[in-house]
């Protein structure tokens, strides 16, 4: 067993020295390969996103947040892109550019940090797996806003970037302990706090287990490390406490506190849990149906991994000393596996499994290591858990596209780590004969890894209509697929033409898009007009606001709610509004399908009547 453990590192050494000298490159060229595939067609053209560049616009026009505009996140995303649309002015392209950076960035520290607590093969496989599956991804069966460069929500995936920085200087801090980076990740989890509580609740979690186990294994006293939790402690609080200093200098403190944990209030609210989107993402639509799939891949895990290990048993039996033969056959392999009919968007399943697993491994080796090797496994039972909190609110029905993009994404890279670098060292080899085991595993994560490329790639042939123009510009779904793109650019021509530049009018259930691309602001503090927001704010609320102050124009576009419990705006939910609405307004233009027709997509104008009244 020591020969084949010194044979095994041999030949990991050899791989792992072309990772780290060529890993970088691939990883690179995969990324400008999605961004290519993918420029300009990230966001959806009218589905949440408008939402996301409609917020910082406004604050960079003097808006502000909580007062100004109702918001049911934190605050930190949009105040960054305000401030860099205060700088460069508004542009979709420009929070492309901005977002395709920390992805890069991002790319960078999963790379530096997986070849710290693995290999540079392991890493470089992270990095390429981040930006094919994950980062840049677009797959057919889904809409846009999936990915970290135009997501649904910011504040989502900037939080999911800030927690995995934290980790790393966490990792940093643990090899050497230093008050500033202590403090630095005190800081960082902070800010965390500013984007979205699934967020900041899991590296909350790994930062305090992770850190009351260092300090329990650290040299000092009782008061040393006391004042150690104290200097982390101080640094969480005091960025949430500058962000609310500075939102008070525009509101009432008690308004501006409100506004800061109101994401934390709207988590106790029954009302979403219930909604159907969000039971079909818990996997709790069907509890008992999503656990025997969780357990049944589960089960082809383990079966899939006992062949290559009986595979690679019986090669060793065999006179396979080639090395060409060897990787001509595991190429050969993954390709035809590649071309299989394989469910691939359902292997993620068992992930909260795999790392609940190695979550408790990892606990385990620490207790055993010697005092000078405890930071690796203490690090890796921190982003155990981070990993798996993460993914509470998708934990029975785990993918890796819709909400999985970002909160399954952690723990992905623990499901790489562990196929590429742990599972290897414990496969027996022959240095003088080629190891099946150590070279299918990478190869099975790269053709996954390319088998979502070419998903990704097939979904964003779909995109090819330019919608708005100039660095608004984004590509929507072919018309032959889709009306939208065409509906929408006549809907903006109508209002460069029709509506007085300076009007202001909401878009109703949901088009802030029209908004931000026409440059005419809404009228009210309300986003979006969905039936969750509208259960959150009261339709009372809405109607008495229309009602003070009728806008000249109101805009209605075709948007189905039925995941969100209601089918649309005036026929399942918002009915005393709609009335009043239809009552106060006549119909000026319609483009497209009638919005209360369901019959496809449209945008209706209508222009305020008081004769009707």
């Amino acid at each position: 067993m020591a020969i084949s453990s010194a044979s095994n590192a041999r030949r990991a050494g050899d791989v792992d020295e072309l990772a780290d000298r060529w890993g970088p490159a691939l990883i690179a060229l995969s990324g400008l390969f999605m961004a290519s595939i993918g420029w300009l067609k990230w966001p959806d053209l009218m589905i949440d996103y408008g939402s996301q560049v409609y917020l910082p616009w406004q604050i960079s026009e003097g808006k502000v947040l909580y007062r100004d505009i109702h918001y049911l996140f934190g605050p930190l995303s949009s105040h960054v892109h305000g401030l860099l649309f205060s700088v460069f002015g508004p542009s979709i392209r420009l929070l492309m550019l901005f977002n395709l950076f920390l992805v890069a960035v991002l790319t960078g520290v999963i790379f530096v940090l997986f070849r710290r607590c693995a290999n540079a093969l392991t890493a470089t496989l992270c990095g390429i797996g981040f930006l094919a599956v994950f980062a840049l991804a677009q797959y057919p069966h889904e809409r846009g806003n999936f990915n970290f460069v135009s997501p649904y929500n910011y504040e989502l995936t900037q939080g999911v970037f800030l927690a995995i920085v934290t980790l790393f200087l966490y990792q940093s801090y643990l090899q050497q302990p230093r008050t500033g980076k202590l403090a630095g990740t005190g800081c960082l989890t902070g800010l965390v706090f500013l984007t979205k509580p699934e967020v900041f609740l899991p590296v909350f979690l790994a930062m305090i287990s992770g850190l009351s186990i260092a300090f329990y294994y650290q040299e000092g006293g009782f008061r040393k490390k006391l004042l150690s939790l104290f200097v982390w402690v101080l640094a969480v609080v005091s960025i949430p406490f500058m962000f609310w200093i500075y939102l008070a200098l525009y509101m009432p403190g008690g308004q501006a506190f409100q506004g800061l944990i109101g994401p934390w209030l709207h988590v106790w609210d029954p009302l979403p849990r219930s909604l159907p989107m969000y039971q079909w993402a818990a996997g709790l639509d069907d509890l008992g149906g999503n656990l025997t799939k969780l357990l049944g891949y589960a089960l082809d895990w383990v079966g899939i991994l006992a062949l290559i290990y009986a595979t690679h048993q019986w090669l060793l039996t065999k006179r396979f000393s080639g090395s060409w033969t060897g990787w001509l056959f595991v190429v050969g392999l993954a390709t035809a596996i590649g071309f299989a009919p394989i469910p691939w968007t359902e292997l993620a399943r068992p992930l909260p499994l795999l790392v609940l697993a190695l979550g408790i491994v990892h606990l385990r080796n620490l207790k055993k290591a010697h005092p000078t090797q405890r930071a690796q496994p203490l690090f890796l039972f921190a982003f155990s858990l981070f990993s798996f909190v993460l993914m509470f609110k998708i934990l029975f029905n785990v993918h890796v596209y819709h909400y999985g993009f970002a909160l399954a994404f952690p723990a992905f890279m623990l499901l790489i780590r562990f196929l590429v670098f742990d599972l290897p060292a414990w496969i027996p080899s022959d240095r003088q004969k080629f190891s099946f085991g150590h070279a299918i595993t990478p190869a099975l994560v790269l053709t996954y890894a390319i088998v979502h490329m070419t998903s990704s790639y097939n979904g964003y042939l779909l995109k090819n209509y330019p919608v708005s123009t100039g660095p608004d510009t984004t590509l929507d779904y072919n018309p032959q697929l889709t009306p939208r793109g065409v509906v929408v650019n006549a809907a903006l021509g109508y209002i460069d033409q029709e509506i007085d530049p300076k009007a202001a009018f909401p878009v109703l259930p949901g088009g802030s898009m029209l908004n931000y691309l026409s440059r005419h602001t809404n009228p009210f503090p309300f986003l979006t007009f969905d039936p969750l927001e509208m259960h959150i704010h009261g339709e009372a609320r809405y109607l008495e606001r229309f009602q003070q102050q009728p806008p000249q124009y109101i805009i209605i576009v075709s948007r189905d709610y039925l995941h969100l419990g209601a089918q649309r705006f005036g026929k399942n939910y918002a009915n005393n509004l709609h009335a009043w609405i239809r009552t106060h307004y006549k119909e000026a233009a319609l483009f497209g399908e009638h919005p209360s027709s369901g019959k496809g997509y449209g945008i209706l104008f209508l222009k305020h009547s008081p004769q009707t009244q």
